[in-house]
């Protein structure tokens, strides 16, 4: 092999390379994908890259013959190959960046967001450390080959430089060219729009651009979706009224009450605002914390005690799944639909994952602010994910964010890493939350959140209680009790007894996998419920320990309620009211005069939480006549409002 066709094999592999590292790399670490299922796509894919990287090389070559024939600088050349290759790469690793973290191609989403704040700020974490340096060493041995290639050229005797061909066969190769490069892309093209499979077998190139183009020329959503007088009514019965302040902003409100006259009503009293805390608990579903009902006894000591202490709310259903749209729910009162599907096969239960959050709420966080309120959370698992940690602080107007990805919480981490949950325990995250209190590190009056994450699936426990007869799930809802047991055992032993509200809340309610049913059915079997209809609860766990409220303390409501009310239920009792865009209301106010509750997929609707609805409730219900096409109308209507952050502004509308 003559040193040319050597330098032009090495060159081609390296651009060949290049391009497949992308597509493979995703196959090595994604879960669940089936070779199988994506083989021949990706073999389609690579025939391309390797005719695209021999024909990028032969014309890196005839160029480089052009140049030493002429004898000119060739700089000029190295630069633009230099500058097309990087930018190739600049591209890439941003749309792998934007699955990796996202779960989707660069699409007119990631571009809504990529100009907001730190809407892209995500992507700067330990994975694009890594990808930088892969393309520093890329670049690196491009040009090594870029000057082994014009050596060997300039050393080379029987050079056929480009100038030397007729101006026939130069327009033949260059349209051959086209040609071939068209007809090998119009044949993979397809698969850029494959359900599943295209997110392994795309060209980010190609995303990066028709997207930028549609985002430039405006979105699909580029007018807000018709909402009719029947649903804007239907709403207003709900409880949720519209456009009483801004069109642009049509959540958006005065006051968290419909009639002022309703914040007169008998509730909790505080000589001083208190400081909060807020307990986001992973999955746990009211039926998990009633022993009678989970047939199970000694599992969660820690949450009796703290129902014999609080205010319980034994009708809560879920505003929203998963997490993130719970903990949106509970904090902001608003629903947030805005997510893509991960998988090779929807159908064969791909999970859903996420961009980062696309806009501002009215949190509690930002409501208490002008009231000296230093807002801090905490949670196990990465701060990057979704976003949350930028979208915590930067734009809810958190002071602190603990996360994995703080060295301060992970140096005060026991246990380590739960990389089955992927996050630290709840014992050592409710441990470092009792830290910094007890050390003062946090300034008072705080409002605090917590989002734990041991009830999770796959459900690893660092406890076993011998009560739980081996399983996982209840293993681990004994470890999530003994977590929040660190914190609620110094809470009643503290000053914090007499001027923090604590509140225990389920993010969502726990999910219909093989560990729960197996538990659930036992439970409906013994009720004479063992019916399919019976097996999705969506009702949630919610007590409230009000400090020096005797009245409150050891009781239950029965209220039918969700919640996206725990916000202005809390700035009701607090005596704050605000400019806000809840859907909820308080529960000691208005809740109870508006039955016909909205949230994700209508929930009042499923057979379990119909069964426990009374006559007069059902009644009122069936007289708002809110349907799964009302629904429908709803969730375009947020999503829109969502991607134009129009649900709330950067900032307070006078």
């Amino acid at each position: 092999m003559t040193k040319q066709r050597k330098i032009i094999f090495i060159m081609a592999l390296f651009f060949f390379s290049a391009f497949s590292l992308w597509n493979i790399s995703f196959v090595f670490i994604s879960s669940g994908v089936l070779l199988k299922e994506i083989g021949f796509q990706l073999f389609l894919i690579h025939i391309l890259y390797a005719c695209l990287s021999f024909i990028i090389t032969v014309t890196i070559y005839l160029l480089t013959t052009l140049v030493s024939a002429k004898k000119m600088n060739s700089v000029i050349l190295r630069t633009a190959v230099n500058a097309v290759f990087i930018i190739i790469l600049l591209i890439r690793n941003l749309d792998w960046l934007t699955i990796y973290h996202g779960g989707d191609h660069i699409d007119t989403e990631f571009w809504f967001h990529a100009f907001y704040v730190d809407g892209s700020a995500f992507i700067f974490t330990i994975p694009s450390g890594v990808i930088i340096f892969i393309s520093v060493v890329f670049v690196v041995l491009l040009n090594i080959l870029l000057s082994q290639t014009f050596q060997i050229v300039r050393n080379s005797n029987n050079n056929k430089p480009w100038s030397s061909v007729s101006p026939g066969n130069q327009i033949v190769f260059i349209v051959a060219l086209f040609v071939a490069i068209s007809i090998l892309f119009a044949s993979t093209l397809p698969l850029q729009h494959k359900p599943g499979s295209f997110i392994y077998t795309a060209y980010p190139e190609y995303h990066f651009v028709t997207s930028l183009y549609g985002y430039c020329k405006g979105s699909n959503l580029s007018e807000l979706p018709e909402m009719s007088v029947s649903v804007i009514d239907k709403l207003e019965k709900s409880g949720v009224r519209l456009n009483t302040v801004s069109e642009e902003f049509p959540f958006l409100k005065n006051s968290i009450y419909l009639d002022p006259k309703s914040r007169n009503v008998k509730k909790p009293v505080f000589k001083n605002r208190p400081n909060v805390i807020i307990v986001l608990v992973e999955s746990l579903s009211q039926f998990f914390i009633d022993e009678e009902d989970l047939g199970y006894t000694g599992l969660t000591p820690t949450f009796q005690d703290i129902k014999k202490s609080g205010y319980m709310y034994t009708r809560m259903v879920e505003a929203n799944f998963p997490t993130v749209r719970g903990i949106i729910a509970t904090l902001g009162s608003s629903l947030y639909f805005i997510s893509k599907s991960e998988g090779m096969d929807a159908k064969k239960g791909a999970k859903q994952v996420w961009l980062p959050i696309l806009c501002r709420f009215s949190f509690l966080s930002d409501i208490l602010m002008p009231y000296n309120y230093t807002s801090v959370h905490f949670q196990g698992g990465s701060g990057s994910f979704v976003g949350m940690e930028n979208a915590f602080t930067n734009r809810q107007s958190y002071s602190k964010f603990y996360s994995l990805d703080n060295l301060e919480m992970l140096s005060f981490s026991k246990a380590g890493y739960n990389l089955g949950n992927w996050g630290l325990w709840d014992e050592d995250v409710l441990g470092f939350v009792k830290h910094q209190i007890q050390n003062e590190r946090i300034e008072k009056p705080f409002f605090i959140t917590i989002s734990t994450l041991d009830l999770h699936p796959p459900f690893n426990s660092k406890h076993t209680h011998p009560n739980a007869d081996g399983s996982p799930l209840l293993n681990s809802l004994y470890s999530t009790d003994r977590a929040v047991g660190v914190l609620w055992d110094y809470y009643k032993n503290s000053s914090l007894k007499d001027n923090t509200i604590f509140v225990i809340v389920s993010d969502h309610a726990m999910g219909t996998g093989e560990e729960y049913l197996k538990i659930r059915k036992d439970y409906l079997e013994r009720k004479g419920m063992l019916e399919s209809r019976y097996f999705e609860d969506k009702f949630i766990s919610c007590v409230m320990v009000f400090p020096d409220n005797p009245d409150y303390a050891g009781k239950t409501n029965d209220i039918l309620c969700s919640n996206l009310d725990i916000a202005p239920t809390l700035l009701d009792i607090m005596n704050i009211d605000s400019k806000n865009s809840f859907l909820g209301l308080s529960l000691f106010s208005e809740r109870k005069e508006y039955p016909s509750l909205i949230t994700a997929k209508n929930k009042i609707s499923l057979p379990l939480v119909k069964k426990y609805l009374s006559e007069e409730e059902k009644k009122l219900i069936k007289t708002v006549g809110w349907n799964a096409e009302d629904q429908k109308v709803l969730i375009q209507y947020i999503n829109f409002l969502s991607q134009k952050r129009r649900i709330f502004p950067e900032k307070t509308v006078e």
